[in-house]
């Protein structure tokens, strides 16, 4: 892998490589879906499906990507570069809005709606962040779930915003609703009958945990790759594809550090390497205790 520096460049504009020498952390979401008849352990969609895509509808088609956002783009997720206060580096989620804008979690703010930033600053109860955009990407391969969420994401997330839902400190369990910006993102996607317990679809990857969700699962999910079984189809995709560095590199690194394993019902979790001599063990979650108590 290309060696890159490691400071994020705050005012910088343009696309200039992103460091991977040291790996962000990602961002985590609880795992709440309900366990599936006749098996404790598998994660079951809930509530509204109706976005869901076949799941050969995803590794068939390549992945649509982005560079910004424009016109056209309502619903894609993005990834950018955070630059925390403390200095680490932290992958932040976030949803693209019709008029362009970006709605997330952030930490310190938590729900919000900001214009979309390519490279830049964010200052937050006088703490400085560092921003830098990734990549964006289309959520849902087919166009009758991406009509579906255009014409429902703003009546998702504006009662977050709205009441400003808090930021989750994954380190501290709090006794009202708060969302990481995963656990925002999730919302968004795959809305669940209650604030703070999306429907994830039954398929949807966990690599690290039996009770968190990942942006690495995201990703997989997003990509398609959750659904490759194998370590050789995972390398031919890869190198098939047209990526841009860091997406590449990322992918990489999620496949070759995780032993994935397709079964008749998607993902068997419990056959998932815990790669955590690979990848650095910090990540931004979403929680789920087992006893499935909401954030």
């Amino acid at each position: 892998m290309p060696s890159r520096v490691r400071a994020l460049l705050a005012s910088l504009d343009a696309q200039t490589p992103v460091p991977a020498a040291a790996k962000p952390r990602r961002a985590v979401s609880e795992a709440k879906a309900k366990p599936a008849a006749g098996n404790g352990d598998a994660p079951a969609a809930s509530g509204d499906q109706a976005s869901a895509p076949s799941r050969t509808a995803r590794s068939a088609e390549p992945p649509e990507i982005v560079d910004g956002s424009r016109a056209g783009q309502a619903g894609y997720v993005h990834f950018f570069l955070l630059d925390t206060p403390e200095g680490d580096d932290d992958i932040q989620v976030g949803i693209e809005l019709a008029d362009g804008r970006i709605a997330w979690s952030f930490p310190d703010m938590g729900a919000s709606v900001v214009p979309f930033i390519r490279s830049g600053s964010i200052e937050v109860a006088g703490r400085s962040y560092g921003v830098r955009h990734l990549y964006g990407l289309r959520p849902f391969p087919d166009a009758e779930s991406m009509a579906a969420l255009r014409a429902a994401l703003w009546e998702r997330v504006s009662p977050l915003v709205e009441g400003e839902t808090p930021y989750c400190n994954p380190f501290l369990r709090s006794r009202s609703l708060c969302l990481s910006c995963l656990g925002f993102v999730q919302e968004a996607l795959f809305p669940g009958r209650t604030p703070g317990s999306p429907a994830m679809p039954a398929d949807f990857p966990r690599t690290r945990s039996r009770l968190y969700y990942t942006t690495d699962d995201l990703l997989l999910y997003l990509t398609g790759f959750h659904e490759i079984a194998t370590a050789e189809a995972r390398a031919r995709r890869i190198e098939e594809l047209t990526l841009p560095s860091y997406l590449k590199e990322d992918l990489w690194q999620i496949v070759e550090a995780f032993d994935l394993r397709d079964t008749a019902g998607g993902i068997d979790t419990s056959k998932m390497k815990n790669a955590v001599d690979k990848r650095p063990a910090g990540r931004t979650y979403t929680r789920t205790p087992p006893q499935r108590k909401r954030l």
